[in-house]
Order: structure tokens, then sequence, then C-alpha cells
């Protein structure tokens, strides 16, 4: 049987055993349920009708004001509607009935209740008679009303930057980095957390030291990580799909265009960091005798995850152009939660990300026949096989 051949066998059956798992499809529903949850909660929850103000104009003195009123409103995030009465006594007794929020008499005035009005409301109204006297200055120039409208109507748009002249988008840009690397990181932790407890549930019911009898150890553990790999995408696509779909159905948040290129990024480190990561814990699995057990086995490991993400979080983010984060873009424990989010600071040259790519694909590659080694020697020893024993084991044929 050719190792092709083998290791296929291996994967169907690792996905046939694990598609039958309903905490796989609860966990997935659950994860799926929570995004919607962060999707379609805030807009539903979120109040956002623009506050609505009732004015009073004045027929022959103010009323001309009332076209400009309605059509500056929404610039502030507010809604004027008009009302036009025949004389100021009218529109200021409306005022005192309620029956108004303010009135825009000769002068002109803004007369409130309290004789104070929100700053939009006041801008709005400062701004239309603004416009207003300036057209007005315009046509006693000789400038025809069509012409001074239309040079009003440009709409003008000025950069607002920082001293190093970024724009707000950076802030976008830092929110993506956390969010992918964080997302990217628990993947990683619960896939690899999954071929932990399956390696130590088959080595609890001796099916592992029958595979071991036909199979060579990197085959088996080869199948397993593909096929658990082949979860975690799937996991991921629904969970994407659920976020996504809900997301459009109300009119959610805008997909930024730059972080394309991060999400690609983040998915393809998803896979080779799970692999990397999933065979160390494959031999953690191998080395304990009992759940419990493990969850002194996998410690390594986890320090590695832990330790990389927090060394994201205070040297790569604050610096993503660094020394620091220019290492740990090649290091294979690091690569898979660095390079998506430099990536997404667009603070990664192509050649690092190449690079970075490679040395985790190597390592992925030497992290899985080593872990094919210390997996045959630490099983077939009944798991009381240290890390220096383990590693200079014959390696079985």
């Amino acid at each position: 049987m050719t190792q092709t051949r083998t290791i296929a066998l291996v994967l169907r059956r690792e996905l046939h055993d694990r598609l039958r798992n309903g905490m796989l499809w609860g966990v997935t529903v659950v994860l799926s349920l929570g995004v919607v949850a962060l999707v379609v909660l805030p807009p539903l929850l979120a109040d956002d009708a623009p506050e609505r103000y009732e004015v009073a104009l004045v027929d022959g003195r103010t009323d001309a004001f009332g076209a400009a009123l309605t059509q500056h409103g929404p610039l502030l995030d507010i809604e004027v509607a008009t009302t036009v009465v025949d004389q100021e006594s009218a529109a200021v007794g409306m005022l005192t009935a309620d029956e108004v929020d303010a009135a825009l008499v000769g002068g002109p005035r803004l007369v409130t209740e309290d004789g104070s009005a929100s700053t939009e409301l006041e801008t709005t109204v400062t701004q239309t008679v603004a416009q207003q006297r300036l057209l007005d200055a315009l046509s006693a120039q000789g400038i025809p009303p069509t012409t001074a409208r239309s040079l009003l109507a440009q709409e003008i748009s000025v950069p607002v930057v920082d001293p190093a002249g970024e724009s707000a988008d950076g802030d976008a840009a830092l929110i993506l980095a956390l969010v992918v690397t964080l997302v990217v990181m628990l993947m990683i932790q619960l896939n690899a957390a999954m071929v932990l407890s399956g390696t130590v549930e088959e080595k609890s019911n001796h099916v592992v030291e029958v595979l071991l009898g036909t199979l060579r150890p990197w085959h088996l553990l080869t199948g397993k990580l593909v096929a658990l790999g082949v979860l975690a995408l799937g996991q991921v696509a629904i969970i994407a799909t659920a976020g996504l779909s809900a997301n459009a159905l109300v009119g959610g948040a805008d997909l930024p265009e730059f972080g394309l290129g991060a999400v690609a990024v983040g998915v393809l480190m998803l896979v080779i960091g799970y692999a990397f990561y999933a065979a160390l814990f494959a031999v953690a699995g191998s080395r304990a005798g009992s759940v419990e057990e493990a969850s002194s086995t996998q410690g390594p490991f986890l320090l590695a995850i832990f330790a990389s993400i927090i060394l994201v979080f205070l040297v790569v983010l604050p610096n993503p152009t660094g020394t620091v984060a220019v290492v740990l873009s090649l290091l294979p424990p690091s690569a898979p939660f660095t390079l998506p989010a430099r990536v997404a600071l667009e603070a990664l040259p192509v050649w690092q990300l190449v690079a970075g790519v490679a040395m985790t694909v190597l390592g992925t590659v030497l992290a899985v026949r080593l872990a094919g080694r210390m997996y045959a020697a630490t099983i077939l020893a009944g798991g009381s096989v240290g890390w220096r024993e383990s590693l200079r084991a014959e390696a079985v044929p």
C-alpha cells in the first residue's frame, strides 16, 4: 500500500469518527450563534434614529430657510421639520404650547423654551442662515442663484490625520490585527486540544497499538492532523458564513477592503500553525495516561502559544516593523500569530511573508516527522518515557 493511500485511509477514519462526535457539532453551533449574536444584537439594540426637531417659521420673514434647514439637518445627524405660520406671535405661541421645539423668527432669532438649544440644532440653524446670506451677497454681485447654489453644494473633504500622517484607518487596522490574531490563536488551541484528547482516548482503549502494528507512526499522525485540519477549516467556514450572513441581513458594518489580505493570511497560517502545534499536542497526548495527566504534558506547548500571543500584543502591534517583529515572523512557534497581525497593519514586506510561511511549513514537516517518532515511542512504552528518552528512542519502521 502506498504512503498516500495509507494516509488517506487514516484521514477517512478520523473524519468518520469525528463527524459523529456531538461535542464537535455542539461547539460549532455555539460559536456560530455567538458570532451571529455579536453581529445582530448591536444594530437591533442601538437607537440609530436621528433626533427630530420641530421648528416654526414665520411667513415672509423666515420661511425661506425651511428647505435649507431640512437639507442641513442630516449632516449633523438630526431631522428638522418645519411649520410655517402667519405671524411671529403665532410661532412663539406654538412653542409655548409645546407644539414645536423652537421658533425661528425675524432677525433671525432662534427662540426656545429655556433660551438654549442643542449643539446640533444651533449649528444647523447658524449654517443655514450663513449660507442664505452668502447666496444673497453673491446674487447682489450679479452671480446667478443657480451658479451660487451649485458652488455651495460642492462636497469638500478635509482628511484628518495624526502627526505621522496616519488617518483613523490605523485604528481599524489595529482592531483587525487583534481580532485575526485572537481567532487564529483560539482555533489553533481548540483544534490542537482535540488532537490531544483524541490521542489520550485512543491510547486508553489500546486502538493505537493495533494501528501501529500495520502503519508507520508518521503516517498515522499525518492522517490525523489532515483530518482535523479539514474539520477546523470547515468549522471556520461555518462560523464565518453565519457571521457574514447575519451581517448582510441586518445591514451591519462594511468589511474593510484592506483587511482581506489579513484574513487570507490568517486562514493560511491557521492551517499551517494548526498542523505544527497539533503534531506537538499529539506527543503530549501520547505521554499522558489520562485526560487529567494531559493537562501537565501539554504545558510547554501551551506556554509557547501564550508567550507568542503576549509578544505579539506587547511588541509586534506597537512596533510591527521592528527587529523583534521580523524575528517572530520567521520562527514557526510565533509566525502563525505574527504574520496575520503585521499584514493587517500593512507592515509586512512580501519577502518576509514568503520566508515566514516557508519556515513555518518546514518546521511543520519536521515537527510531524519528529512527533511521529516520539508518538510511537511514548505510546508503546505506556506513556512512562520522559522527554529525553522519547527523543532518543529508535524509530519505528
